[in-house]
């Protein structure tokens, strides 16, 4: 388990109180995906079962891209994992990570409180493509309502993909440029959300595993609102 994430479920534990995912509402991984003539958005979210459900971190991230790449935005302040305040939206060309969402003006941005974990070595390197094995992040301002769980019906024009749920908590915005996605592209997603639920102060764990398909934008648009899930694995 990384440090900062560690210090966080500490902080809101009085006494420190922990559960495992059995006893609480994480569902699992889930992605939503549209596309344009040049790229395709792939988000990711933490699910739920209820609306009383909030996130406090991801840790133990393990993410990578089969037969793709992760596409980073030009210019030095959006060309890497970190969010930027009121620019990294969940329509930009460009891939980056996050702890829930904050809306202004109808735009959905990235969490303004989140921040990465010492394992998340590259979080600030520019052009970074991959993620490092066992990276997190979390939100610094851990009580704030951006980690709170929203219906899935208000994230609209895109199709689902992975575990069913009726409430998210976006964790991650993936971007791929049309010419990199080949045939069988996918993501494998797996790791490990941290996140309270109602009033307790009880901070559980959730994890799962997930493999998403990468569909070419002209197969997407063939997709059924089920989509295609490569693979899962729960534990």
């Amino acid at each position: 388990m990384n440090i900062s994430n560690t210090t966080v479920a500490a902080l809101l534990a009085t006494p420190a109180l922990f559960a495992s995912s059995a006893s609480a509402s994480f569902t699992g991984w889930t992605a939503a995906m549209s596309s344009d003539a040049n790229y395709i958005y792939m988000d990711v979210f933490a699910g739920f079962n209820s609306s009383a459900d909030h996130v406090l971190s991801v840790l133990d991230m393990n993410i990578a891209a089969q037969g793709t790449s992760f596409y980073q935005a030009s210019g030095a302040s959006v060309n890497r994992w970190a969010p930027v305040t009121y620019t990294s939206s969940d329509t930009s060309a460009d891939s980056f990570v996050t702890i829930g969402d904050t809306i202004e003006e109808g735009v959905r941005y990235a969490g303004t409180a989140t921040a990465a974990d010492p394992s998340f070595t590259n979080y600030n390197t520019s052009n970074a493509t991959t993620i490092p094995v066992n990276a997190g992040w979390y939100s610094y301002l851990p009580l704030g309502p951006e980690g709170d769980a929203v219906p899935l019906s208000v994230i609209q024009g895109k199709q689902w993909f992975g575990e069913d749920s009726q409430f998210v908590v976006r964790v991650a915005h993936l971007v791929f440029t049309v010419p990199s996605v080949q045939p069988g592209s996918t993501v494998s997603f797996a790791g490990t959300t941290g996140y309270r639920t109602g009033s307790s102060t009880e901070v559980y764990f959730g994890t799962d595993a997930q493999i998403f398909q990468v569909p070419a934008p002209g197969v997407m648009a063939l997709l059924g609102v089920a989509g295609l899930v490569g693979a899962r694995k729960r534990r």
